[in-house]
């Protein structure tokens, strides 16, 4: 039996598949103690072409090409733990990351030396294909020995130790987790979703890390655990922030909804505030507020207010759809996405 399944979801990126193919390939650790599972959600690139040429060329190692059709980050990762041949360790990573080459055999030796570590996760440390602009500053974290930038999926701990952290702070482009902890925990939830489904989105890593908090299982932060995440310059706009933050009030509703199992009345029942928060997110969206015409000792309040109507939107889109459709607030309450299939619960 391997020691680990590599789970690899992707959706029409093969030209950073390719990347992240080849520094799994070139890992450390022996080639008969992982496989590499790429969960195809969809593709219509060159992503099935490409993971078929990487076995051709590189028999020795274990990698298989997994279709998945339905859509969703979720979907795919569920795929992988699916037809997973390990009973030990399983490890995420996105297509976006490249891990350093002693990356697996660190996973692998945490977990067989530490009984206690349930989750584990490490650095994410920024490659930029284009010059990062300075507001960029103004949403980075830095306290003590941490320096964070959550939107972009950034942590780096300055420690040459292992040691324990809050398991909110491991994110799925760099997570490993103990398959029987993953099960027992009912795996993850509904993340990234093509647009024409963002009703359907929920809180993904997070929700599975709440879950391992409230059954105190712990996670750790190993500073070897290192990949480097690719940032196209696509993410470093306005109109990419204004989208992540819209995704996160969708996220941070389903999280309330779910956890608390309460609406707020104070959101669910102004549908002024909610189409006044997507109004200002359209105008943003469309360029009202230019970055030229953006002064300097301003940018930081004016950007933030901007996010923040965007994230307003976002939760109050959820809120507003939950509370009119008492088949979608079961969707959010379900006690697992096993079984994940898209409902049709808005067509009836």
């Amino acid at each position: 039996m391997i020691k680990a399944s590599i789970i690899l979801p992707t959706f029409n990126r093969c030209f950073y598949l390719e990347k992240t193919l080849t520094a799994l390939i070139n890992q450390e650790a022996p080639a008969n103690e992982y496989e590499i599972l790429v969960c195809d959600n969809a593709s219509t690139d060159k992503t099935k072409e490409i993971v078929l040429e990487k076995q051709k060329q590189n028999p020795h190692i274990n990698l298989r090409y997994l279709y998945e059709p339905i859509p969703g980050s979720l979907s795919a990762r569920h795929c992988g733990y699916r037809k997973s041949n390990t009973d030990n360790i399983l490890i995420f990573i996105d297509d976006d990351v490249l891990p350093v080459n002693n990356w697996l055999s660190a996973i692998i030796y945490t977990f067989n030396t530490n009984r206690d570590v349930h989750m584990l996760g490490g650095p994410s440390i920024p490659i930029y294909e284009a010059p990062r602009p300075q507001w960029i500053e103004y949403f980075s974290t830095k306290k003590d020995i941490t320096e964070c930038c959550p939107d972009l999926s950034l942590l780096q701990i300055q420690t040459d130790n292992i040691f324990e952290v809050d398991p909110v702070m491991i994110m799925s482009l760099n997570m490993s987790i103990r398959k029987k902890t993953f099960k027992e925990c009912g795996g993850l939830h509904l993340c990234v979703m093509p647009k024409e489904y963002q009703h359907f989105q929920g809180d993904g890593e997070t929700g599975l890390s709440i879950k391992l908090k409230d059954k105190g299982y712990k996670a750790f932060y190993n500073p070897n655990i290192e990949v480097k995440h690719i940032i196209p310059k696509e993410r470093l706009t306005f109109n990419y922030f204004d989208n992540r933050y819209f995704y996160q009030g969708v996220c941070n509703s389903y999280t309330d909804i779910r956890t608390k199992y309460r609406l707020y009345k104070s959101t669910l029942n102004n549908l002024s505030l909610y189409r006044k928060a997507r109004h200002f997110a359209g105008n943003v969206k469309r360029g009202i507020f230019q970055e030229k015409i953006l002064e300097e000792k301003y940018q930081e309040m004016l950007l933030r207010q901007r996010f923040h109507q965007c994230y307003l939107a976002g939760y109050n889109f959820h809120q507003w759809a939950v509370k009119n459709n008492n088949k979608l607030l079961s969707w959010v309450l379900k006690e697992n996405y096993f079984d994940y299939k898209l409902p049709d619960i808005f067509n009836d």
